[in-house]
């Protein structure tokens, strides 16, 4: 799949300037939104293309936790027509094991280092770069 627009789901606005950043570095052609609104977000995943859509969601976010956001995308539809990626901090086995059950198609934990960062989102975004 052909990513065009990557949204991220995180609490920390830092991170998500973060990835907004290294995104522009590994793939400049690819268009980011980051929120840490659950509802901005799915309304952002309604209008895209969801065949070059990738989601990067966090699991622990104060308003809905990752959990919560992967059952309201299934519940809209909306989880089986785009790729959703859980970016975690959590390094829990159990954790990984639910999310993929909920419907994530993978499980990252989040990179602390710059090089690390980059080397994933070349990863995830490998179509594309």
């Amino acid at each position: 799949m052909a990513v065009a627009t990557v949204i991220q789901l995180d609490d920390s606005r830092a991170l998500r300037d973060l990835v907004r950043r290294a995104i522009s570095q590994v793939a400049p052609h690819i268009h980011y939104r980051g929120t840490d609104r659950a509802a901005e977000a799915v309304a952002w995943m309604d209008a895209a293309d969801h065949s070059r859509l990738l989601v990067l969601l966090d699991l622990d976010m104060p308003e809905l936790d990752g959990f919560e956001v992967l059952r309201l995308l299934e519940a809209k539809g909306l989880l089986a027509r785009c790729r959703v990626v859980m970016f975690s901090s959590s390094t829990a086995d159990t954790d990984r094991e639910r999310c993929l059950a909920l419907g994530a198609c993978q499980y990252c934990i989040k990179p602390v280092a710059w090089d690390a960062l980059l080397t994933e989102l070349r990863r995830l975004l490998e179509p594309c770069v």
